[in-house]
């Protein structure tokens, strides 16, 4: 039996390799059995891998196998000592390196070695191996632990990972029975180790998600062996725990490096706060997360039961709304990210805002890789779906989760990617068939919106607030779409202050959720009583300047309205007059309306340039396909008196194009359309659009529903 804890005096005996190559090996032992050794840890795991890939001696590579992960110098040393976790890591790429080595004999040897038979590959495999045979559970030892369980499943994983690549070697050495049994032996003890109730949860549990993290695609069809409902809440804890994320906890940690002046903030690439994020980065389950939180999307997919998913979802909204709090704590929250340019000094925008940038979005990519899993399991089992505790605890704690990483998703489309997507719009539709859990969550989440939040990450839980509200109004009472989405929205349907670009989406999002609560036709009286109140806030924010509405989003809100407020809308039964009124409140403001061009940053370069008065024109002509049937001649006459108020010409043939449109575009149902058709051949509609003359521009004057005596109109010809 082979002496795993030998006196530093006496080095274990070797098998006779050459003259120089045994002093340095026995050298070396020595060095690993000195708990007080003077190397450091880095010097002997490198002479490690280097004499494990020159060693020709089977004997000899299993003797320093075994005594390397064993060694005092390296797992129980006086001084210099690092977590287990760091030396899992270490002794991962000492045999990465070793049997990298050995597949590529032709590498240069060092001084001192001499030629001679080369130990094949295969056999140095089976040397490696066994120097852990005597830990295998069928001859326990003393000190077959958890922990030296996991040494070897490092070791195994080591040799696994140089055996694995593109090559067509690589897929050559797959289909060997040597290959394979090595395959079968590392599942064999990661099962082992996944199932031990006493692992140490802050470093062997984690050293084992990181060694699975690393292998697991090396493992061919035997990864299906893998206990999945083991690894589950290992690499749940491994990703999120002290080892992991650590609940973002970094964040805080940056906020002292962090100076402010002013509206200007920064934070100097020779700050030890940004220091301690770098090394905080190279942490091996950070450098990895993505495969970490796609190996844990894996085991979400492949568990037994859906129960052990609780966990695992309280873990990501325990996780979330940690980093929120630190980022919440942190200087750098009070600044709009989107305007970064205009707050950052130098040194700050261009080396240590990128570095933290891009931590913040891998928390974010992670976090929902993973998240998809949970939730496509929910769909995946409609009865839980529709389960009265299952579907609403799923959804409600996955939007609670995005409501708490909204700060990093909200910026620079960077929530655009498709998993994303598809978690939210899957929440919403889930938390929708329980309009208990909707009205619940938006209680929680709503804040007290007596005016608009001035606070960067307000604005952003705002923000996510009203867009997860539009979605719900179908769901909800009329009294519940009142209080929990038209008086939060209110305060940004005229929004004070600056335009920037969150107060425009935050102006979009309470426009869209007020529509949103209109358009439902449960909320018919709700509606009647919101019109007149919409419309004056809608006219107000279009005449404003500065203004956070576009002549094609006034449009768009204008036709929504009338739309509304016309059939097949029940509201057009009890209160058919108020579509028509809308109309009028439009014509009247076009005569005094301004004539300048409007200049707005959504709008598209290519758009043609409006004025004020253009774009109410446009609104009557956009809204013309829903009237009433019976008021459409009416409103086509005074449409056309309108297009001859546009005072620049230019904007008049703009607008008379559109007219052109709908009259041929198909906008129009048949009766309507047949109406139009009347009016524009017959009646002069086609003079007094396209030339401005003829009898229908006789009484422009005239208000809507005026009595006219048109006995003596003639009918032009066409055009």
């Amino acid at each position: 039996m082979v002496n795993f804890a030998p006196p530093p005096a006496m080095p274990p005996r070797m098998i006779p390799n050459s003259s120089g190559m045994d002093r340095t090996l026995a050298f070396h032992l020595s060095q690993l059995a000195d708990k007080n050794t003077s190397r450091s840890i880095d010097e002997l795991c490198k002479s490690s891998w280097s004499l494990l890939a020159l060693l020709n001696n089977a004997q000899n590579v299993t003797l320093l196998t075994s005594e390397l992960l064993v060694a005092p110098g390296l797992w129980r040393r006086t001084a210099g000592q690092e977590p287990a976790l760091s030396l899992c890591s270490r002794m991962i790429r000492v045999f990465v390196a070793a049997t990298g080595h050995r597949r590529r004999p032709d590498t240069q040897q060092p001084v001192g070695s001499r030629p001679g038979p080369v130990l094949s590959l295969p056999h140095f495999v089976a040397a490696v191996v066994l120097g852990l045979s005597e830990r295998t559970t069928r001859h326990p030892r003393p000190d077959d632990s958890p922990p030296s369980r996991c040494k070897d499943l490092m070791a195994l994983t080591g040799i696994l990972l140089a055996l694995h690549d593109a090559s067509e070697e690589s897929f050559a050495l797959q289909r060997t029975s040597w290959v394979q049994n090595l395959q079968s032996r590392t599942v064999h003890y990661a099962n082992w180790c996944l199932r031990q109730p006493d692992l140490e949860p802050t470093q062997w549990q984690p050293a084992v998600a990181m060694a699975l993290t690393f292998g697991l695609s090396t493992l061919g069809p035997y990864a299906e062996g893998i206990d999945q409902d083991a690894l589950l809440p290992i690499a749940s804890r491994a990703m999120m725990g002290s080892q992991g994320l650590d609940g973002g906890s970094i964040l805080g940690a940056i906020d002292p490096g962090v100076a402010r002046q002013g509206s200007i903030f920064s934070w100097p690439s020779s700050s030890p706060s940004f220091v301690e994020l770098q090394i905080f980065q190279k942490r091996d389950l950070i450098t990895n997360l993505g495969p970490l939180a796609k190996m844990l999307g894996e085991s979400i997919k492949r568990c037994r039961t859906t129960d052990a998913l609780v966990p695992v979802l309280d873990d990501l909204l325990a996780l979330s709304q940690s980093v929120h709090d630190h980022w919440r704590r942190n200087k750098l929250s009070t600044m709009e990210i989107s305007s970064e340019e205009a707050h950052l000094t130098t040194d700050t925008l261009k080396t240590t805002w990128p570095v933290l940038w891009n931590f913040l979005r891998r928390v974010l990519y992670g976090t929902i890789s993973v998240l998809q899993e949970v939730v496509a399991r929910c769909i995946i089992h409609p009865q839980q779906r529709a389960h009265q505790l299952w579907g609403p605890m799923v959804a409600t704690k996955t939007l609670h989760i995005l409501r708490n990483l909204f700060f990093i998703a909200s910026q620079k489309g960077v929530n655009a990617f498709e998993s994303y997507q598809f978690v939210q719009m899957a929440a919403l539709d889930t938390i929708a068939l329980h309009p208990a859990a909707c009205v619940d969550f938006l209680t929680v989440t709503k804040r007290i919106y007596q005016s608009m939040a001035t606070d960067p990450l307000d604005l952003s839980m705002d923000l996510f607030y009203l867009q997860t509200a539009e979605h719900l109004p179908l769901y909800l009472t009329p009294d519940a779409c009142n209080t929990l989405i038209v008086v939060p929205a209110t305060p940004y349907l005229n929004p004070v202050g600056p335009i920037s670009q969150r107060m425009t989406e935050l102006f979009e999002a309470a426009h869209a959720a007020v529509l949103s609560v209109i358009s439902c036709p449960a909320n018919q009286a709700l509606t009647a009583d919101l019109v007149q109140f919409y419309i004056e806030r809608l006219f107000a924010e279009f005449s404003a300047a500065p203004r956070h509405i576009s002549p094609r989003q006034f449009r768009l809100a204008f036709k929504t309205m009338i739309q509304i407020l016309s059939p097949p809308f029940p509201l057009s039964a009890t209160h058919s007059e108020l579509a028509e009124i809308l109309m009028e409140m439009v014509r009247m403001r076009v005569p005094d309306a301004g004539a300048g061009d409007v200049v707005y940053h959504h709008d598209a370069p290519a758009e043609a340039p409006l004025s004020n008065q253009s774009t109410y024109v446009l609104a009557m002509i956009d809204a013309l396909p829903f009237l009433l049937p019976m008021i459409v001649e009416e409103w086509l006459t005074i449409t056309a008196v309108c297009v001859n108020e546009i005072m620049d010409a230019r904007l008049r043939e703009v607008v008379k194009q559109r007219f052109c449109d709908l009259m041929t575009n198909g906008e129009m149902d048949p009766q309507r359309a047949t109406i139009a058709l009347a009016w524009w051949g017959g009646k002069g509609g086609s003079w007094a659009v396209l030339a401005g003359t003829g009898p229908l521009l006789a009484h422009r004057h005239m208000m809507s529903g005026a009595i006219v005596d048109d006995k003596n109109d003639s009918t032009p010809a066409h055009l």
